[in-house]
C-alpha cells in the first residue's frame, strides 16, 4: 500500500511540474542553449520534488 501511494505521489508530482512548467516557458528562447538549459531546469526540479515526495512516504 507505500508503495502504492508512493507511485501515486510521484505520478501527481510528475503532472503537477508538469503543468506548471508548460506556462511558465511558453515563449520560444531566441537561442538554442537557453531553451536546453531550460529543460534541464525543469527535469532537475521534476526530479527534486519527485524525490522529496517519495521520501515522505517511507
Amino acid at each position: 500500500a507505500a508503495a502504492e501511494a508512493a507511485l501515486t505521489a510521484a505520478q501527481v508530482a510528475v503532472e503537477v511540474v508538469r503543468l506548471q512548467s508548460s506556462h511558465q516557458f511558453k515563449r520560444k528562447p531566441e537561442v538554442k542553449t537557453v531553451k536546453i538549459n531550460c529543460k534541464w531546469k525543469i527535469e532537475e526540479s521534476s526530479a527534486i520534488k519527485i524525490q522529496t515526495t517519495f521520501r515522505g512516504y517511507l
